[in-house]
């Protein structure tokens, strides 16, 4: 691999191009070369850079053709000099691009979503398969059945840092997509409540047929109803993947508060697209931590809407009043997303 890109030639293929594309190729090609394939991101910092000079350079030279050709019929009409814009190439390509990256991404969520899937022999998507019941979804708080995506909600949990004594609860736990990621790490427990019946079969038949892969000592989903059911004492995690709004999701907040009053310990909420976001903060009772992309690949600037895994830690009432200092993402990126987000932003969601 590496002797192909040395005996590479860029003079034979890129012959046709004008002088400022073909040097930048030749240039970069040599960083590349010097780089080796260790360096992956110099190589592809080279690549774009070449990629944006070259669309640059043939369209002005159309350009500049399609005016040499109006100076020979009109000589009046001044020749404008060709002047290499790095922004306008930049934007440009990504005009060019959008449209196929972003059906690269949805290619690759859909193919995560699969590969999940196929490995653990189960079924969580909700193409094809039942949903909660109509009667359910009508009332007006309950949202259909959609299945989390794996990998950033395997990020958001293992960034928790589990242990065999943590117990994990998903509220709403659909087809159980939640429950075999999290059963995948070291858990005591792993619970999901479902009030429709048919999603918590289709989620227990999940959990039997990949039961020898999970790590969680134990993994179930119990059909029950989240404004009547109360929450273990000794759960450290909740999460839910925007299962319900309104009255229900207060309800079920209440809940977490109380057990959490009955006895203090680490209690982290994590919510899949934060519907709630602002009104959880209005309680007063929780902390954002850390905020992580709901998709992957992350897409262009993931924290300026609501696509988008939030984790809150449940505080005391005395600790309302004096809060510990928050957790800063590792990058740049992750602390926007960390300041967008430890407030009321008002993002509307569909």
């Amino acid at each position: 691999m590496h002797t192909c890109v040395t005996n590479f030639q860029p003079h034979r293929d890129l012959a046709s191009l004008p002088c400022c594309g073909r040097d930048a190729i030749q240039r970069n090609l040599s960083v590349v070369r010097l780089a080796g394939w260790g360096s992956w991101a110099r190589i592809t910092q080279s690549v774009v850079i070449s990629l944006i000079v070259c669309l640059y350079s043939i369209t002005m030279s159309k350009q500049h053709r399609t005016e040499s050709k109006q100076h020979r019929t009109d000589p009046v009409t001044p020749i404008r000099v060709f002047r290499p814009d790095p922004a306008s190439a930049l934007l440009r390509l990504a005009r060019l691009c959008a449209g196929p990256v972003e059906r690269a991404q949805r290619a690759l969520e859909h193919l995560q979503q699969r590969l999940f899937d196929s490995w653990l022999g189960v079924s969580t998507q909700e193409s094809g398969q039942p949903t909660r019941q109509p009667g359910l979804v009508e009332s007006g708080d309950n949202r259909p059945y959609d299945g989390c995506q794996w990998l950033p909600v395997r990020r958001a949990l293992r960034d928790l840092a589990p242990c065999s004594s943590e117990v994990s609860v998903d509220l709403g736990a659909g087809k159980g997509k939640f429950l075999l990621i999290a059963g995948r790490l070291p858990y005591q427990a792993v619970t999901g409540i479902e009030i429709d019946e048919d999603l918590a079969l289709w989620a227990t038949r999940n959990i039997e047929q990949s039961k020898r892969r999970l790590r969680a000592q134990v993994v179930e989903c119990i059909t029950a109803d989240v404004m009547e059911w109360p929450i273990p004492d000794d759960a450290s995690v909740i999460f839910m993947y925007n299962p319900f709004i309104g009255p229900t999701f207060r309800t079920a907040v209440s809940h977490i508060f109380e057990s959490y009053d009955r006895r203090p310990r680490k209690l982290h909420i994590v919510y899949d697209y934060p519907w709630e976001h602002d009104w959880l903060l209005s309680t007063g009772r929780v902390v954002v931590d850390n905020v992580w992309p709901r998709s992957w690949p992350a897409r262009l600037r993931w924290w300026l809407d609501g696509n988008v895994i939030v984790s809150y830690r449940v505080v005391s009432e005395k600790e309302r009043e004096h809060p510990s200092p928050q957790m800063r993402g590792p990058s740049f990126r992750s602390r926007l997303a960390l300041q967008r987000w430890s407030m009321p932003n008002d993002q509307r969601f569909e």
